[in-house]
């Protein structure tokens, strides 16, 4: 089947290390992917190191990290352009894998938009990410842990 998008080894080796090692961690890790402009899904570079060492682990309560982490991922999303973002969300003794497809209403390209739309259709059926449960967000101030846990 021929497809119009291309995922580099380097690319489908950091989503297969991401839901290899998130399935025992204890505090919320993400991976932001974009299209560039040859049509490959790749990292975003400006969130691919998003597990250091910050002072979130250091918090009292889990609920207050869990939410500094969110809005971490609320911040690295852009605010006129989609992205898929991978999430591995540590809830009641469970770490399901989300895959948030973030469309903003800001994004006026259309082209841009579809590319988008047939990307996620692309990497449900090729089985990239694998997630528990895909989420279509528009607004990114939506993204806290009440929206998650409202849809887990």
């Amino acid at each position: 089947m021929a497809t119009l998008y291309n995922v580099s080894d380097e690319t489908k080796n950091i989503i297969k290390k991401f839901r290899l090692t998130t399935n025992r961690i204890d505090k919320l890790q993400f991976l932001s992917l974009k299209l560039n402009d040859n049509y490959e899904l790749i990292v975003d570079e400006d969130t691919e190191d998003n597990d250091d060492d910050d002072d979130w682990s250091d918090d009292d309560e889990e609920e207050e990290s869990i939410s500094g982490d969110i809005t971490i991922v609320r911040k690295a999303l852009p605010s006129n352009q989609p992205r898929f973002v991978a999430l591995a969300y540590p809830y009641k003794n469970k770490i399901p894998l989300l895959l948030i497809y973030y469309k903003p209403d800001t994004c006026r390209n259309q082209e841009t938009r579809m590319l988008y739309v047939n990307c996620l259709e692309y990497i449900n059926n090729t089985n990239l990410v694998m997630p528990n449960k895909v989420i279509e967000l528009t607004d990114k101030s939506d993204l806290d842990a009440k929206f998650i846990e409202n849809i887990l």
